[in-house]
């Protein structure tokens, strides 16, 4: 057993393939969130790596789709629910603040 193993669980949902929120398709290396107020943000993931290659690249997918369904999971509640729209944002800037960190 690899030890990212229990991070599959993030990768077999529906859910993750065209949420609301998303202004572009999931796969996409930039993606466009459109916010309630009819702003948009953008989240870039063609991000250089310690190793020289870019979290976009065919040998990251695996850790950029954990990337992508985290923030997804982030704006879901337990019961599959999307969060308060107003606070979509607020979700999404703590997602990607956590996965800057890591």
């Amino acid at each position: 057993m690899d030890n990212l193993d229990f991070l599959n669980i993030f990768i077999k949902e529906d859910k993750y393939d065209n949420p609301d929120f998303l202004d572009c398709n999931y796969n996409d290396s930039v993606w466009i969130i459109k916010y309630n107020d009819n702003s948009i943000s953008k989240i870039d993931f063609n991000v250089k790596l310690y190793n020289n290659t870019f979290l976009t690249d065919i040998e990251n997918e695996f850790i950029l789709n954990i990337f992508k369904n985290l923030i997804i999971e982030n704006i879901y509640t337990n019961n599959g629910l999307e969060k308060s729209k107003s606070k979509l944002q607020d979700f999404i800037f703590s997602t990607l603040t956590i996965i800057d960190i890591i």
